[in-house]
């Protein structure tokens, strides 16, 4: 007797239901972000910039509509110190500029404000730094030096070089360029010193250096008194003022006259300025008479 055997295939199906998931559904990933590839900042090591040197930071929302506001804050920054921006939009980037006119630690703030009420900061850390150097510099009357100094960044800024310590008034340069051509016109020497500001009142911290400017001609000197034929003065006087004047554009260096009358023993400033020295009892100094 043949037996059949049947056998019974039971198939189960399973049903899979499948949702969407949105990442930004989990606030953590709610957020401004930075935008790398038109940032010249990061926040993953401290930033060496340079004073008046813009840099930039761009940053876009992740989901807006979670998103209430955010702030940015910048201390030190001569373009502003705090913007605040609400509701910002999904597809905008957001560039903001910052230029430091004074060296040292800066930390820049980015607070993002979710709608649930958390607060993300985001924090980056700047070190500023100077180009500024000038070289010492030496020259003499009318020569034309040199002064020049590394760039800043910005263009928006005057260069500024003083002289401290020569004969007169002190000497101030001022140029829209990090070089400039000058022909010496003060005597002295001393300190200089050399700084960059805006029309803002932005100024860097000051550099300094050392310059040495010469005078190299003379003065020239001429007797003034009545009486004068050829180099000899002549006079009947018992009381005689004798009279010198000189005159040199940048000054004169321990003019002594007929080894009785010295003027300086200390370089002065001399403007066609009037000298002068009493000479008393005349008829009893011998060593001024001429015997005829």
């Amino acid at each position: 007797m043949r037996r059949t055997i049947s056998l019974m295939a039971c198939i189960g199906i399973v049903w899979v239901f499948c949702t969407e998931y949105n990442s930004f559904d989990n606030p953590v990933n709610v957020n401004m972000v930075i935008q790398p590839q038109s940032s010249s900042l990061y926040t993953d090591s401290i930033n060496t910039v340079y004073i008046f040197t813009t840099e930039t930071l761009t940053v876009a929302a992740t989901a807006k509509e979670k998103i209430d506001s955010f702030t940015i804050r910048a201390e030190g920054n001569r373009y502003w110190e705090v913007q605040s921006i609400p509701a910002p939009v999904l597809s905008s980037n957001y560039t903001f500029l910052f230029s430091y006119p004074d060296t040292g630690q800066r930390t820049i703030t980015l607070n993002t404000y979710r709608r649930n009420g958390d607060v993300i900061p985001l924090t980056f850390s700047l070190h500023v730094t100077s180009p500024l150097t000038q070289a010492d510099v030496s020259g003499g009357e009318s020569d034309t030096i040199l002064l020049s100094t590394p760039a800043v960044g910005d263009n928006d800024v005057l260069y500024s070089w003083q002289f401290e310590g020569g004969i007169g008034s002190s000497k101030k340069i001022i140029s829209s360029l990090p070089t400039f051509s000058y022909p010496v016109d003060i005597i002295g020497n001393g300190t200089g010193y050399l700084w960059v500001s805006d029309t803002m009142g932005n100024g860097s911290p000051v550099t300094s250096f050392l310059y040495n400017f010469f005078d190299t001609t003379g003065p020239v000197i001429l007797c003034i008194n009545e009486g004068l034929q050829g180099d000899t003065v002549v006079t009947g006087a018992k009381t005689f003022n004798f009279k010198i004047e000189c005159n040199d554009g940048l000054g004169v260096s321990g003019a002594v006259i007929n080894d009785s009358l010295n003027f300086n023993d200390s370089t002065v400033n001399i403007k066609s300025t009037l000298y002068y020295k009493i000479f008393e009892a005349m008829d009893t100094l011998f060593s001024y008479i001429t015997k005829l």
